[in-house]
C-alpha cells in the first residue's frame, strides 16, 4: 500500500505534499519515486512554482530520497513538533522542489 496526499496553495502558487507513505514490505520498488514524480507532474499542470514538504532531520531514509528526487532543504523549525524538538533530536525540515528555469507560467 502506498499513497501520497497534496494539494494546492492558490495564495502562493504553490503545492504542499502532506503525506507520502509507503508500506514497509513495498519500499525499495519505485513506488515512492512514481508518486513523487507524478506529484512534480501536477504541480507544473496546475502551473505551480514550487512544491514544499516537512520532515524529520533524523529521517535519514527521507532526507536522502528527497534530495535524490531534486528536492532542497530550506527551513528549519525547531518548535514544529514540541517546544523541545531539539533536545529529543527531531527537528522538522521544509523542502522545496522549485520550478526549473525556463519553465513558463
Amino acid at each position: 500500500m502506498a499513497v501520497i496526499e497534496l494539494g494546492a496553495e492558490a495564495w502562493r502558487r504553490g503545492g504542499v505534499i502532506w503525506n507520502l507513505l509507503v508500506h514497509r514490505p513495498y519500499r525499495r520498488r519505485g513506488i515512492g519515486t512514481a508518486l513523487v514524480r507524478a506529484a512534480i507532474a501536477w504541480g507544473r499542470e496546475h502551473r505551480l512554482r514550487a512544491l514544499v514538504l516537512e520532515t524529520q532531520t533524523n529521517n535519514w531514509a527521507a532526507l536522502n530520497f528527497y534530495r535524490r528526487m531534486g528536492f532542497e532543504p530550506s527551513e528549519v523549525d525547531d518548535h514544529f513538533y514540541t517546544n523541545r524538538d531539539l533536545e529529543a533530536g527531531e527537528v522538522a525540515l521544509f523542502w522545496y522542489y522549485e520550478r526549473e528555469a525556463g519553465e513558463s507560467g
